[in-house]
């Protein structure tokens, strides 16, 4: 993975479909608070609204071939926290992809950020304390920054 380039930039229209792929994927079903399998139509529906969405940034992780990694969503709350919600491609897990995803979304970042992470996602509540975010009860972890 050293000499791999990676970068995170913003989402597009045209990543969509992998988001919809991402997502849909049993482990990410399992991980979300909305499990249910979503339709590729309404997906592609809401995917645009959230990128027009002015209290939501969308980014994607991906490889110098343009291939995506992953995903992270910042969403403004009107506590001025920043909710954050990631998710790494099927096919790219374990590989430490999460852990380089919020490394880079949070570069940064001076608002202090909340993750809500279903406690039997022993992954992710394990990548987010080595990361420095504090729990603030089960299932929300917080972050205030460097």
């Amino acid at each position: 993975m050293d000499s791999i380039q990676i970068r995170l930039r913003l989402a597009r229209p045209e990543d969509g479909p992998d988001i919809w792929r991402w997502r849909n994927d049993p482990l990410s079903r399992q991980y979300s608070f909305n499990s249910d399998p979503i339709p590729l139509e309404p997906h592609l529906v809401w995917w645009a609204a959230s990128l027009a969405n002015l209290k939501r940034r969308t980014y994607i992780l991906e490889n110098e071939l343009g291939e995506g990694l992953g995903s992270l969503r910042k969403d403004e709350l009107e506590t001025g926290e920043i909710e954050l919600s990631w998710m790494i491609a099927p096919e790219h897990r374990g590989k430490g992809y999460g852990t380089i995803l919020l490394r880079l979304g949070l570069a940064g970042e001076t608002a202090r950020c909340i993750a809500l992470i279903k406690p039997e996602n022993i992954a992710s509540c394990r990548m987010v304390e080595k990361l420095g975010f504090s729990k603030r009860e089960v299932g929300v972890y917080e972050w205030i920054g460097a």
